[in-house]
């Protein structure tokens, strides 16, 4: 004897709700705690949470954000991780696809 064809979207509707309670109730307590722990962020450290979290110079990012403009293609020599967080910091510049490609050279 099976699932009758009303049932089945019933079922399906009531194994989606319970995933979504089981989901909420996981996840509700952990904004709270992590609304606590952020709350009193700065604008700066909000923009730059990801590079201070993986330890980078921030004062460096922000001086290479000063030099690129909108339009320019940018080129650093620096490691995945540093390339990785500026391809979004710079946006809508974007990364040259060489050294001579580029319109700034981060040094």
């Amino acid at each position: 004897m099976g699932l009758g064809r009303r049932s089945l979207p019933l079922a399906v509707a009531v194994v989606s709700l319970a995933s979504a309670g089981v989901g909420f109730a996981r996840v509700w307590p952990e904004l709270g705690r992590q609304h606590a722990r952020y709350a009193g962020a700065t604008p700066r450290e909000i923009v730059y949470a990801g590079a201070i979290h993986e330890h980078l110079d921030v004062a460096r990012i922000e001086r290479w954000r000063a030099e690129v403009r909108p339009t320019d293609r940018w080129w650093t020599d620096e490691n995945f991780i540093y390339r990785t967080f500026l391809t979004y910091l710079l946006l809508p510049a974007v990364p040259a696809d060489s050294r001579a490609d580029a319109t700034v050279v981060l040094k």
